[in-house]
């Protein structure tokens, strides 16, 4: 996020709130502490603009600029915590049972703007002086304070009013309390170990409980934009906030992204796990809930199923795009447009029931359901390393057509050019010679033996499988052997593993092409004819005497995985390709670092695994 955009969400996320509820008895203008602190923290704002324009001192240090804008923010935070304690402490009742003084949206979106109004900007963040550690402990101290928030208000709800219930509601909204504090904190536990992929997610989070606010103020009767945090604890309260702590400059850069498009890939990945945690809790919530509903079953069932479809649906996608990314694209797009219909269909079923609404949980739900598929619609489409290494995606297309990009899928008959991109893509028909190269040409004489290879055996007798054999030793000087070969090499039909072999026999025309592997598994004795054609009618025949040659390597054998050593040095193997090797096949990671086509994001991967024969690799493509 860009200084600038901060600086205008922190506005506009500050000035929105003064119009909402901010407790049970005022909106946030009714109370004089709260407008002062919202100005103080808007005048935070413009900080680096006044010390650009030279009203600051020039001697004001970034760690000296940080410090004042947090002390300026310092109040708003206060405002918000003795809100917190007046929401369990308020002398606020209704029905004989004390519910405190509550909190509202404001208090939710207002508490978004201090958090971004308080964030050091990039260019304040020194090297050694980042602000990075502070705003990671910022977003974790939210999320454990959720969770204490959430455990304090069950146990007063169980005193206060747990007989008055049923054990099936009660297990509900303890079910509901799971989902509004554990979600976020499941998000911060990752963010904590150092994931980027979590701190994407809690950002994705975030966005949702923004929606489910801003949802809440037009919803008053049944969502509510004010609720009692001593009995129904803080629901969406830190959602956001935690978002737009992990969100900080000095985060970011303390926090590494995976190169290229494993850091999208993971965000899917780590969304369709959420997926499955939300939908599974709004099984169990509605699953309870009916028991007691007896009029409002009907609704209740038809979002218990499509919850269980939810769950399915993301272990689909889960499943898909953890294997092959770029085929299992279409899949998790497909399942993005799921939970769209998910969320239109629940929203539709209990928004138009006369026995249910459409309370905080189920706005909750559906909130994410429409966020998380717009994120991973995006995620898969927008980023440039997603459509470099993936290929662009279109409606309609299938796994095959979204494996590569363009042209990868292309050559996948490798072997038949040389030069092809697609021969070093797939390893499997790499091994695949053309067996009836010497056809190729009217012009060459036949030779019954080379033009058909399924009648061609090698010296042990064995038929010819359509790979190379290796070269066998010629005959002696006294054998007056001759090879039939033709004057001209039809173009494109040279196999690249004969063109690697030297030829033996001295050849005076300059046109003459070195033996295919084809022609020369097609010798099946010792004498063979070589015929130099040189128009239609004529052909040369020249005796020669072939020196004893040694055999040929056997062809690389491929890995488990199917790739080679030829693969991952091939400079026209796909991006896609390349990731997967390094990925899969940990040796052959030295030969991507020398591949020149390697780019640069999977080279900092590669330097960071403290492998000694990849560093040793890096060392040399350094030194070119």
């Amino acid at each position: 996020m860009g200084d600038y955009v901060r600086d205008v969400l922190a506005v506009l996320l500050l000035l929105l709130p003064l119009g909402m509820a901010w407790d049970f008895e005022d909106n946030a203008t009714g109370k004089v502490y709260v407008i002062l602190a919202t100005l103080l923290s808007v005048a935070s704002l413009s900080l680096p603009y006044l010390k650009a324009a030279g009203v600051l001192p020039p001697t004001l240090a970034p760690a000296q600029l940080r410090l004042v804008r947090l002390v300026a923010n310092a109040p708003y935070f206060i405002v918000v915590l003795v809100t917190l304690a007046l929401g369990y402490l308020g002398d606020t009742g209704a029905g004989g049972v004390d519910i405190g003084d509550g909190v509202g949206v404001g208090v939710v979106i207002g508490l978004v703007g201090a958090v971004l109004a308080a964030q050091g900007r990039s260019s304040e963040q020194a090297t050694g002086a980042s602000d990075g550690a502070l705003w990671r402990l910022i977003a974790l101290g939210l999320a454990g304070l959720g969770v204490v928030l959430g455990v304090l208000s069950v146990v007063i709800f169980m005193i206060d009013v747990g007989d008055s219930l049923e054990w099936s509601q009660l297990i509900a909204l303890l079910v509901a309390m799971i989902l509004f504090v554990g979600v976020p904190a499941l998000a911060a536990a990752g963010f904590y170990r150092g994931e980027v992929a979590w701190r994407d997610t809690a950002v994705v989070l975030g966005v949702v409980g923004l929606m489910s606010a801003f949802w809440a103020l037009g919803a008053d009767e049944t969502v509510h934009d004010v609720w009692s945090l001593r009995l129904d604890g803080p629901r969406i309260l830190f959602w956001p906030a935690i978002g737009a702590a992990v969100v900080a400059t000095g985060v970011v850069l303390a926090m590494r992204a995976a190169p290229g498009a494993r850091r999208w890939i993971g965000l899917v990945g780590r969304l369709f796990d959420t997926t499955v945690v939300i939908a599974t809790l709004a099984v169990l919530y509605y699953g309870f809930s009916l028991i007691e509903d007896e009029a409002g079953r009907g609704p209740l069932i038809t979002v218990l199923v499509l919850s269980l479809i939810a769950v399915a649906a993301a272990f689909v996608g889960r499943n898909a795009i953890a294997g092959d990314a770029a085929a299992g694209r279409p899949v998790a797009m497909g399942v993005a447009g799921a939970m769209v219909i998910i969320g239109i269909v629940q929203a539709a079923v209990l928004g138009t029931s006369e026995s249910s609404v459409v309370d905080v949980v189920s706005a909750t739900v559906i909130s994410a359901w429409f966020v998380f598929a717009i994120t991973i619609a995006i995620a898969l489409t927008a980023p440039a390393t997603v459509r470099q290494e993936l290929g662009q995606f279109t409606l309609g297309q299938g796994a095959q057509g979204a494996a590569s990009p363009a042209g990868a899928t292309a050559g996948a008959t490798a072997g038949a050019t040389a030069g092809t991109a697609a021969s070093a893509a797939r390893p499997a028909s790499a091994r695949t010679a053309p067996a009836d190269a010497s056809k190729a040409s009217s012009r060459h004489v036949e030779n019954d033996r080379a033009a058909k290879p399924d009648a061609s055996t090698s010296r042990s007798g064995t038929p010819e499988t359509g790979k190379p054999e290796p070269e066998r030793a010629s005959a002696s000087p006294d054998d007056g052997a001759t090879q039939v070969l033709p004057a001209t090499a039809p173009a494109g039909q040279v196999d690249p593993a004969a063109a690697e072999e030297p030829a033996d026999v001295p050849v005076t025309d300059d046109k003459a092409a070195p033996r295919s592997g084809a022609h020369d598994a097609g010798r099946g004795t010792d004498d063979a004819t070589q015929v130099m054609g040189t128009t239609d009618d004529a052909t040369q025949v020249m005796s020669t005497r072939e020196p004893a040659a040694p055999a040929a390597p056997e062809p690389e054998a491929p890995s488990a995985s199917g790739y080679t050593a030829a693969i991952a040095s091939d400079p026209s193997t796909p991006l896609q390709t390349l990731a997967d090797i390094a990925a899969k096949e940990p040796s052959l990671r030295p030969n991507i670092a020398l591949n020149p086509s390697t780019y640069p994001e999977l080279l900092d991967w590669l330097g960071q695994l403290g492998d000694p024969a990849v560093d040793d690799a890096l060392g040399r493509r350094s030194s070119r």
